[in-house]
């Protein structure tokens, strides 16, 4: 394959995966995308959120990113990643490394379940309330909230993961950026075409398959576990 002139002697950026932790929160903007509509969503979240970025992804056990998008929540490869700019990007790093790697392993609870687009723009809205459905369901941000959450961040315990938009994490004062120490700046390589732009386009994840896969199994298994735990209430800490 011929690759695009764009890329000819062009400097991008890649994550250094000797320097990326367990639990590091990566934003991004979808501003390089081909797709007019994906630029266009992309403006709106992080408009509609007061903030520079529209989609979060946190990073579990090297290199691998888990990340909550349409088709459900997968997984990418932070070596198979670069941007166009860093602007565009965002390296957030949790002070407390034990709780960040407890977060990190709280992600990827996470994997295959479904994504919700109606608690998305619900976590976008001022005043309008957090829906009790009892879908499990989630999006990009309220991921990385629910892990923090989860892994016992003082900071996450009043802030419900539901109402977490990507600026929620931008403006935090609990995190610090490391973005310039993350990304580094390289040639770029002759087989870019062929990798996800955090800021543009994606590669397919060798995983999608398998997300969609869980995520089908988990919405059918859901609804009678939920109905059994209701019959035994007392077993409810115990729900897988």
């Amino acid at each position: 394959m011929k690759q695009n002139p764009r890329y000819n002697g062009l400097q991008v950026f890649k994550p250094d995966l000797t320097k990326l932790r367990a639990g590091d929160v990566i934003l991004t903007r979808n501003a390089e995308a081909s797709s007019f509509k994906g630029k266009g969503t992309s403006d709106v979240i992080a408009t509609a959120t007061r903030g520079n970025f529209s989609h979060a992804l946190i990073c579990t056990a090297l290199p691998t990113l888990i990340e909550a998008l349409t088709d459900g929540v997968s997984n990418i490869s932070a070596q198979n990643c670069f941007v166009h700019d860093l602007k565009h990007v965002r390296v957030l790093r949790y002070p407390n490394e034990g709780i960040a790697r407890a977060a990190a392993s709280e992600a990827f609870k996470f994997f295959g379940k479904g994504y919700s687009v109606r608690a998305a723009l619900r976590s976008v809205l001022p005043g309008v309330p957090i829906s009790e459905s009892g879908d499990e369901s989630t999006f990009c941000s309220a991921l990385v909230a629910a892990a923090y959450r989860a892994a016992g961040a003082p900071e996450f315990a009043s802030i419900h993961p539901m109402k977490t938009t990507p600026a929620t994490l931008e403006k935090s004062g609990h995190f610090a950026d490391v973005t310039f120490e993350v990304f580094v700046s390289i040639l770029s390589p002759n087989n870019i075409e062929q990798m996800s732009a955090l800021d543009g386009d994606r590669a397919v994840s060798p995983m999608a398959g398998q997300s969609k896969l869980l995520n089908s199994y988990y919405a059918r298994l859901s609804v009678p576990i939920g109905e059994f735990f209701v019959q035994y209430p007392t077993l409810a800490l115990e729900k897988p």
